[in-house]
């Protein structure tokens, strides 16, 4: 029973945290300077329970942790951002549980550094479409791109 139970209260906190997510890109989506962007809720966990919902999701986040995701993305930061970028971030990190925030967001996109998308990219481990050889301005765009886009 205890196993059933656990398994409604999953499915219940992703739901509620794709429906506040609707509502966070539909406000994102009709934002004017100078206000301020607000962040998606973590809507996987360890394991990949949306797919059992067979909900319709923003997006199809991935379950797990995003830092092999990242590691890729780390050549456009000097030898002490890589440094950091490891230390933040070990291999056998922490998976944030669903419905949390990014502790570190920043809703003022315009002062991220590339530590800081990585920090985004490790949360919701998901790229955002960006390629390696995107530049910071770039990478900024397209991580605005998932917070504003259905």
């Amino acid at each position: 029973m205890d196993g059933r139970l656990q398994t409604i209260d999953d499915h219940v906190r992703i739901g509620l945290a794709q429906t506040a997510n609707l509502r966070i890109v539909s406000r994102n989506t009709r934002l004017q300077a100078p206000l301020q962007l607000l962040p998606l809720q973590k809507t996987v966990g360890l394991v990949q329970l949306a797919v059992l919902l067979d909900y319709d999701t923003i997006h199809d986040q991935v379950a797990g942790y995003g830092r092999d995701l990242a590691l890729p993305f780390i050549n456009v930061m000097d030898g002490v951002g890589r440094q950091t970028f490891h230390i933040q971030f070990p291999p056998n990190g922490y998976v944030p549980l669903i419905g949390s925030t990014p502790p570190n967001f920043n809703s003022r996109l315009e002062a991220y550094r590339h530590l800081d998308i990585l920090q985004m990219m490790v949360f919701y481990n998901e790229t955002f479409d960006i390629d390696v050889q995107d530049d910071l301005p770039g990478r900024i765009n397209k991580f605005r791109r998932f917070l504003c886009e259905f």
